[in-house]
């Protein structure tokens, strides 16, 4: 796809002064984007049409993955929350206006955990008898990837029957476009995206010289979406093969990266329109708009349309 035939739109730059964005984002069901304010601790419930912003406290240190789901009150959120460094992360299921409905430990370690680091969760939705299974990627801690029933039974999984254990695996997805839904796990450390059962067996994985740090997934169509972080966005069709949506730009190659160096000085990027310097988080509007936030000071907020 020519990036001539994508509509882009900065949406939201954030406060570049010392506050990092390494955030999600979600899609609320009456369209507002929910992303975390850089630095952390606060969601931002954004209406693109009408301008208003909405904060939400939540004291999360990041809200890097955001799975906006319809709960029995409305709208509710499941937010992997890696935590500060050196701190084991948390996973927590909030309404929108921050009150908190569960929170998830490691499934086997009775909450004991030092290494807990979940980044993204998908739950599977639609008629099957996996509906209402909770599925989190560790990507910061253990490198594993476990899947929580309804029922509250787990399964962990790491990877080796693929061929080689997960590294970092950052993004998750459940995809319905084939026969049978599948998982999507974007395996960061291993350049590659990789397809479960439902019941966490392995069935195939795609790789590509134009995917080398996959991160974050959402379902669009018949294309299952990929960010890049090192500069991308990318489309992976029914068929596995991979293309560009907005090709890598090659800024990750400079010093500083994903910020960059003035005069000795950490600063924020320069965000240009048109050229993705890190893109991180990921979701799919109602009508097709694809969002993606970045990862740097400040980050940047975008929507795209295809």
């Amino acid at each position: 796809m020519e990036l001539s035939a994508v509509g882009w739109t900065t949406l939201l730059l954030g406060t570049p002064t010392d506050r990092w964005s390494h955030s999600g984002i979600g899609v609320l069901a009456d369209g507002r984007l929910v992303i975390s304010a850089s630095g952390g601790g606060e969601l931002l419930l954004l209406d693109e049409h009408t301008g208003d912003i909405d904060g939400v406290w939540t004291g999360s240190a990041h809200a890097h993955g955001i799975e906006a789901i319809e709960g029995a009150d409305g709208n509710e959120l499941w937010i992997a929350d890696p935590g500060p460094l050196g701190q084991s992360g948390q996973l927590t299921r909030i309404r929108v206006d921050g009150t908190m409905l569960a929170r998830l430990t490691e499934p086997g370690t009775d909450g004991l955990a030092e290494q807990w680091k979940p980044t993204s969760t998908a739950v599977v939705t639609g008629a099957t008898a996996h509906r209402g299974d909770l599925w989190i990627a560790d990507g910061y801690g253990r490198s594993l990837v476990h899947r929580v029933s309804g029922t509250g039974d787990t399964r962990t999984i790491d990877g080796s029957t693929s061929g080689m254990r997960f590294d970092c695996p950052h993004g998750i997805a459940i995809d319905h476009r084939g026969p049978e839904p599948l998982v999507a796990i974007a395996d960061r450390g291993n350049q590659r995206v990789v397809f479960l059962t439902l019941d966490g067996e392995f069935v195939r994985a795609v790789t590509d010289d134009a995917m080398p740090t996959p991160s974050s997934l959402a379902l669009r169509g018949d294309d299952l979406l990929v960010t890049d972080l090192r500069g991308a966005l990318l489309r992976i069709d029914r068929n596995d093969r991979v293309h560009v949506i907005v090709a890598d730009s090659h800024g990750s190659d400079r010093e500083g990266w994903p910020n960059r160096v003035v005069d000795g000085e950490v600063v924020a990027p320069e965000f240009r329109e048109g050229c993705l310097n890190s893109p991180h988080g990921l979701a799919v509007g109602p009508t097709g708009a694809v969002y993606l936030t970045e990862w740097a000071l400040g980050g940047r907020v975008i929507r795209l349309d295809l």
